[in-house]
């Protein structure tokens, strides 16, 4: 295997769309970068500053639908790559990150908000439909049938009927050992991209009781943590005797904490980013993730 080519983005490309000769690079707070992939020099097509941060991009005919972490979707025209604009675009609480565009809507997996559902049969002015507030923080949606399949972070893979979008509902979950990032569906298989517990091919003919070879693993104690997002303390609930230890992405652990009901304040050494909150009791480990915005 050998590179042809590589172009740099702005800023920290999260997300990329292939249809035609373009690429749709979801490149951060630079926007949506649209590239010539016709020829192997592939060149810059294309533009659009969102004004946020582009984290998810998903194209269906003449439109790009970008996942805005800080203010939900936007739906650029890309008919003309050159002259790219925006033509609608939806607020919503919560962190947008992936979008799934199905038929005449959009499916936004919105961080700890969980799975937000949008009409964007009229593209200038899109609007919430349905909701399903997953138990976990949503990273990536897919869309098949009747059914949007999330990567739930720590609370694993979710399967939600979406056959009618007013009321979402789950009726499937598996809850894999780390933390689910990334979700691709093909026939009777889901493929979940698991953190440092690598990949999960999960069977979904039957939405109950998912089977990976073993049970499901029960879940005897929760964590909660609100708000999440937060920007200056954060409230933290774990089953009382736990021990409670929160670090960072690098595994670098920042502070320590009882169970029970607690609030942490971070230092003001510690930046803004994600950080993981892991409680131990008995022979049960629970994490949650939050985030952190000064």
């Amino acid at each position: 295997m050998r590179s042809v080519s590589s172009i740099r983005g702005g800023d920290w490309v999260r997300d990329i769309y292939v249809s035609g000769d373009y690429a749709y690079v979801a490149d951060d707070d630079y926007g949506l970068h649209i590239i010539d992939i016709s020829t192997p020099s592939f060149l810059p097509a294309g533009y659009y500053d969102i004004g946020g941060y582009a984290w998810g991009v998903y194209v269906s005919g003449d439109f790009a639908y970008v996942a805005d972490w800080r203010n939900g979707l936007s739906i650029i025209d890309v008919s003309t790559p050159s002259l790219a604009y925006e033509v609608g675009y939806h607020v919503m609480s919560g962190n947008a990150v992936d979008v799934y565009v199905s038929g005449d809507y959009a499916y936004v997996a919105n961080g700890g908000d969980g799975l937000n559902i949008i009409d964007i049969s009229t593209p200038s002015s899109p609007s919430e439909v349905g909701h399903y507030n997953t138990y976990g923080w949503a990273w990536s949606v897919y869309v098949s049938g009747s059914y949007a399949y999330v990567a739930d972070d720590d609370y694993g893979f979710r399967i939600i009927d979406i056959s009618a979008p007013s009321t979402p509902f789950e009726v499937g979950f598996y809850d894999t050992y780390g933390f689910a990032h990334g979700v691709y569906v093909l026939g009777d298989y889901a493929y979940v991209a698991d953190g440092d517990d690598g990949l999960y091919i999960l069977g979904i003919s039957y939405f109950i009781g998912i089977e990976e070879g073993n049970t499901v693993r029960p879940c005897k104690h929760v964590i909660s943590a609100y708000p999440n997002p937060f920007n200056s303390a954060v409230s933290i609930t774990a089953p009382e005797g736990a021990e409670i230890d929160i670090f960072d992405v690098l595994g670098k652990s920042i502070d320590k904490l009882p169970g029970g009901d607690q609030v942490w304040a971070p230092e003001p050494s510690v930046g803004s980013g994600i950080y993981l909150v892991r409680a131990k009791i008995e022979d049960e480990s629970i994490t949650k993730r939050i985030v952190y915005l000064k």
